[in-house]
């Protein structure tokens, strides 16, 4: 189940945070940022939702593991 497994999404999700990180560093110290308002609300938008979508996949993933490995993922991982 390769590339499935939500790891690259919380990648991105991390990128897009620092772009965040960076303009709200960048308007502490500098006294302007390089994104106006409603751009910033954006990217933290778009950075909570990309990580929310991939702690979904990673549960998701390790709940077909689980079964596939024969434990109910419901139950602590007792055997089916």
């Amino acid at each position: 189940m390769q590339g499935r497994d939500g790891r690259g999404m919380l990648r991105v999700a991390a990128a897009v945070f620092g772009i965040f990180v960076a303009n709200v560093v960048t308007g502490a110290f500098r006294g302007q940022s390089f994104l106006p308002d409603i751009a910033e609300m954006l990217v933290l938008f778009a950075a909570c939702g990309l990580f929310v979508a991939g702690v979904l996949m990673r549960e998701r993933a390790r709940a077909a593991e689980a079964i596939d490995k024969g434990h109910s993922p419901d139950r602590g991982g007792e055997a089916a």
